[in-house]
Protein backbone atom coordinates (compact mmCIF):
# COMPACT_ATOMS: atom_id res chain seq x y z
CA UNK A 1 0.00 0.00 0.00
CA UNK A 2 1.24 3.44 -0.92
CA UNK A 3 0.85 6.33 1.46
CA UNK A 4 1.60 10.01 1.79
CA UNK A 5 4.55 9.77 4.14
CA UNK A 6 4.92 13.55 4.33
CA UNK A 7 1.18 14.17 4.97
CA UNK A 8 0.80 17.91 4.48
CA UNK A 9 -0.39 19.74 7.60
CA UNK A 10 -4.00 20.74 6.90
CA UNK A 11 -5.16 24.32 7.15
CA UNK A 12 -7.88 22.92 9.44
CA UNK A 13 -5.15 22.17 11.97
CA UNK A 14 -4.82 25.91 12.68
CA UNK A 15 -8.11 25.77 14.66
CA UNK A 16 -8.41 22.04 15.47
CA UNK A 17 -6.20 19.68 17.43
CA UNK A 18 -5.43 17.18 14.67
CA UNK A 19 -2.79 14.48 14.65
CA UNK A 20 -1.48 12.47 11.73
CA UNK A 21 -1.28 8.69 11.74
CA UNK A 22 -0.50 6.65 8.63
CA UNK A 23 -0.94 9.70 6.41
CA UNK A 24 -4.44 10.54 7.67
CA UNK A 25 -5.24 13.42 10.01
CA UNK A 26 -7.82 13.01 12.79
CA UNK A 27 -8.91 14.66 16.03
CA UNK A 28 -6.37 14.07 18.78
CA UNK A 29 -9.32 13.22 21.04
CA UNK A 30 -10.73 10.69 18.56
CA UNK A 31 -14.05 12.43 17.84
CA UNK A 32 -17.13 10.75 16.39
CA UNK A 33 -16.61 8.95 13.09
CA UNK A 34 -19.16 8.47 10.32
CA UNK A 35 -18.98 4.95 9.08
CA UNK A 36 -20.94 5.41 5.87
CA UNK A 37 -20.07 2.66 3.43
CA UNK A 38 -20.92 1.15 0.05
CA UNK A 39 -20.28 -2.24 1.66
CA UNK A 40 -17.22 -4.29 2.50
CA UNK A 41 -17.21 -6.07 -0.86
CA UNK A 42 -17.30 -2.79 -2.82
CA UNK A 43 -14.59 -1.18 -0.71
CA UNK A 44 -12.38 -4.26 -0.97
CA UNK A 45 -12.76 -4.06 -4.76
CA UNK A 46 -11.83 -0.38 -4.74
CA UNK A 47 -8.77 -1.09 -2.60
CA UNK A 48 -7.68 -3.85 -4.96
CA UNK A 49 -8.08 -1.56 -7.98
CA UNK A 50 -6.01 1.18 -6.32
CA UNK A 51 -3.38 -1.29 -5.10
CA UNK A 52 -2.94 -2.70 -8.61
CA UNK A 53 -2.86 0.68 -10.39
CA UNK A 54 0.45 2.00 -11.66
CA UNK A 55 -1.05 5.41 -12.46
CA UNK A 56 -3.22 7.04 -9.78
CA UNK A 57 -3.71 10.35 -11.63
CA UNK A 58 -7.21 11.73 -12.07
CA UNK A 59 -7.26 10.83 -15.78
CA UNK A 60 -5.56 7.45 -15.52
CA UNK A 61 -6.80 5.02 -18.18
CA UNK A 62 -6.62 2.35 -15.47
CA UNK A 63 -9.77 3.85 -13.92
CA UNK A 64 -11.85 3.78 -17.10
CA UNK A 65 -14.80 1.56 -17.96
CA UNK A 66 -16.03 -1.09 -17.85
CA UNK A 67 -17.04 -0.89 -14.20
CA UNK A 68 -18.31 -3.82 -12.19
CA UNK A 69 -20.73 -1.71 -10.13
CA UNK A 70 -22.16 1.75 -9.58
CA UNK A 71 -19.77 2.25 -6.64
CA UNK A 72 -16.75 1.44 -8.83
CA UNK A 73 -17.89 3.98 -11.42
CA UNK A 74 -18.69 6.65 -8.84
CA UNK A 75 -15.37 6.37 -7.02
CA UNK A 76 -13.06 5.79 -10.00
CA UNK A 77 -14.49 7.46 -13.10
CA UNK A 78 -12.34 10.14 -14.67
CA UNK A 79 -15.59 11.87 -15.62
CA UNK A 80 -16.01 13.01 -12.00
CA UNK A 81 -13.48 15.77 -12.73
CA UNK A 82 -15.92 17.29 -15.22
CA UNK A 83 -17.76 18.78 -12.23
CA UNK A 84 -14.83 21.16 -11.74
CA UNK A 85 -12.86 21.36 -14.98
CA UNK A 86 -14.93 24.25 -16.32
CA UNK A 87 -14.09 26.36 -13.26
CA UNK A 88 -10.45 26.59 -14.39
CA UNK A 89 -9.24 26.82 -10.80
CA UNK A 90 -5.81 28.34 -10.37
CA UNK A 91 -3.18 25.88 -9.19
CA UNK A 92 -2.75 28.02 -6.09
CA UNK A 93 -6.40 27.56 -4.99
CA UNK A 94 -6.93 26.42 -1.41
CA UNK A 95 -9.86 24.00 -1.34
CA UNK A 96 -11.91 22.48 1.47
CA UNK A 97 -13.61 19.29 0.29
CA UNK A 98 -16.33 17.91 2.56
CA UNK A 99 -17.14 14.27 1.87
CA UNK A 100 -14.04 13.29 -0.10
CA UNK A 101 -15.19 9.70 -0.47
CA UNK A 102 -12.44 7.63 -2.04
CA UNK A 103 -10.61 10.63 -3.45
CA UNK A 104 -11.57 10.85 -7.15
CA UNK A 105 -12.27 14.61 -7.06
CA UNK A 106 -9.54 15.13 -4.47
CA UNK A 107 -7.01 13.59 -6.85
CA UNK A 108 -8.14 15.86 -9.68
CA UNK A 109 -7.73 18.93 -7.47
CA UNK A 110 -4.30 17.80 -6.31
CA UNK A 111 -3.14 16.96 -9.83
CA UNK A 112 -4.03 20.49 -10.93
CA UNK A 113 -1.91 21.93 -8.10
CA UNK A 114 -4.62 22.92 -5.64
CA UNK A 115 -3.90 22.80 -1.90
CA UNK A 116 -6.67 20.51 -0.55
CA UNK A 117 -8.03 19.70 2.89
CA UNK A 118 -10.24 16.69 2.15
CA UNK A 119 -12.57 15.70 5.01
CA UNK A 120 -14.06 12.19 5.01
CA UNK A 121 -16.08 10.72 7.85
CA UNK A 122 -15.63 7.04 6.96
CA UNK A 123 -12.34 5.48 7.99
CA UNK A 124 -12.15 3.02 5.10
CA UNK A 125 -12.95 5.74 2.58
CA UNK A 126 -10.39 8.09 4.14
CA UNK A 127 -7.79 5.34 3.70
CA UNK A 128 -8.80 4.86 0.07
CA UNK A 129 -8.62 8.62 -0.54
CA UNK A 130 -5.14 8.70 1.02
CA UNK A 131 -4.06 5.92 -1.30
CA UNK A 132 -5.60 7.57 -4.37
CA UNK A 133 -3.78 10.82 -3.51
CA UNK A 134 -0.41 9.22 -2.73
CA UNK A 135 2.45 11.45 -3.79
CA UNK A 136 0.43 14.68 -3.67
CA UNK A 137 2.17 16.59 -0.90
CA UNK A 138 -0.33 19.48 -1.01
CA UNK A 139 -3.31 17.20 -0.23
CA UNK A 140 -4.35 16.43 3.36
CA UNK A 141 -6.88 13.71 4.15
CA UNK A 142 -8.79 14.32 7.39
CA UNK A 143 -10.91 11.55 8.93
CA UNK A 144 -13.51 13.38 10.99
CA UNK A 145 -17.15 14.31 11.35
CA UNK A 146 -17.31 17.70 9.64
CA UNK A 147 -19.81 18.93 12.22
CA UNK A 148 -17.11 18.51 14.89
CA UNK A 149 -14.50 20.61 13.08
CA UNK A 150 -13.87 24.31 13.52
CA UNK A 151 -13.23 26.25 10.33
CA UNK A 152 -10.55 28.93 10.11
CA UNK A 153 -11.74 32.30 8.80
CA UNK A 154 -10.84 33.33 5.25
CA UNK A 155 -8.46 30.48 4.42
CA UNK A 156 -10.22 28.63 1.60
CA UNK A 157 -10.89 29.84 -1.92
CA UNK A 158 -13.50 27.14 -2.52
CA UNK A 159 -15.55 24.72 -0.41
CA UNK A 160 -16.98 21.61 -2.07
CA UNK A 161 -19.87 19.44 -0.89
CA UNK A 162 -20.16 16.98 -3.78
CA UNK A 163 -22.67 14.25 -3.03
CA UNK A 164 -22.96 15.03 0.68
CA UNK A 165 -25.64 17.67 1.19
CA UNK A 166 -28.34 15.00 1.22
CA UNK A 167 -26.60 13.46 4.25
CA UNK A 168 -26.18 16.72 6.18
CA UNK A 169 -28.93 15.99 8.69
CA UNK A 170 -28.01 12.32 9.08
CA UNK A 171 -24.63 13.15 10.61
CA UNK A 172 -25.50 16.48 12.27
CA UNK A 173 -26.47 16.98 15.90
CA UNK A 174 -29.90 15.43 16.49
CA UNK A 175 -31.75 18.67 17.17
CA UNK A 176 -31.09 20.25 13.74
CA UNK A 177 -33.62 20.28 10.92
CA UNK A 178 -32.44 19.30 7.43
CA UNK A 179 -32.29 22.99 6.46
CA UNK A 180 -30.33 23.93 9.60
CA UNK A 181 -27.90 21.05 9.07
CA UNK A 182 -27.13 22.21 5.53
CA UNK A 183 -26.72 25.82 6.63
CA UNK A 184 -24.38 24.73 9.42
CA UNK A 185 -22.14 23.12 6.83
Amino acid sequence: MRSNQTACRPILNTVNNLVCKDGIWRHATEGQRLEYSDGLHEEAGLRQTLDEADDLSWNSPEFGPPYSSWAQEYHLSTLRANLLRGLKLPGSAQVLEIGAGCGAVTRYLGDTGCRVDAVEGGGTRAGLARERCAGLDQVSIIHANFHQLNLPDHHYDLALFIGVLEYAQRFAPADLSAREAVLQM
